[in-house]
């Protein structure tokens, strides 16, 4: 009663010698198998307050791992869509079935030039030096056009600093990343996203929306112009 298994004993076994002649031989009496009685009495115990708590606290770390790993599943299916979607570069192992040897390593070596560049960029967006060192590294980036291939494509742009940058203005005072803002907003392909919701997710994916008021006011004006032009 209360949690409390009662378990019945066998007698003790009898190791007396029995004198039939051979002095030497022990006969014992055979015991009953205790399991059954021990496993009969657990399963006749009532749960108390605290076997119910323990038993409700698992479910509830078993639905918690559920949750996260099919959100993960799902994480994992938007980031391979929101890849594809925002262009960024292909697999090289698949690229590389697909291009020459010397195709090949020139693509590599553009690479290691954007990821250069992107460096550039990331220590001092503001600063107008990284355009000019795009030159030098074969990647010309003399109009608004160009700029925002650059920022959409490169490997390596902090998502931080490219919010920065893309949210300046007002247009009067920066009409250069003004332009570069709504040509980087032409590189989305958001006819594939009717729902608005999946839409301006892809589009928030590519980078980070800076704090200020004013400039989430110009990003959600140039999204909402690409978006429907789009649709």
């Amino acid at each position: 009663t209360n949690g409390v298994v009662a378990v019945e004993m066998d007698k003790p076994m009898d190791t007396t010698p029995k004198m039939n002649g051979d002095s030497s031989s022990v006969r014992s009496k055979p015991n009953a198998p205790t399991a059954g009685i021990v496993s009969a009495g657990i399963a006749e115990v009532p749960m108390n307050a605290l076997n119910v708590l323990a038993v409700e606290g698992l479910l509830t770390i078993v639905k918690s791992i559920a949750r996260r790993v099919k959100a993960s599943s799902k994480d994992r299916t938007l980031d391979r869509t929101l890849t594809s979607t925002s262009g960024d570069s292909l697999d090289e192992d698949f690229v590389a079935e697909q291009l020459t040897e010397e195709e090949f390593q020139e693509k590599k070596k553009q690479k290691a030039a954007l990821s250069k560049l992107a460096e550039i960029f990331n220590n001092n967006p503001t600063n107008e030096e990284w355009i000019h060192r795009g030159k030098d590294l074969g990647i010309p980036l003399e109009t608004p056009e160009n700029v925002a291939d650059f920022l959409f494509q490169a490997p390596g742009v902090d998502k931080g600093k490219l919010g920065e940058y893309l949210g300046k203005g007002p247009a009067e005072v920066h009409p250069f990343e003004d332009k570069v803002r709504r040509a980087f907003l032409s590189h989305f392909d958001f006819s594939k996203h009717r729902n608005f919701a999946k839409a301006i997710r892809v589009f928030l994916h590519k980078f980070r929306m800076p704090g200020e008021a004013q400039c989430i006011d110009r990003f959600m004006e140039a999204f909402a112009q690409e978006y429907f032009k789009q649709q």
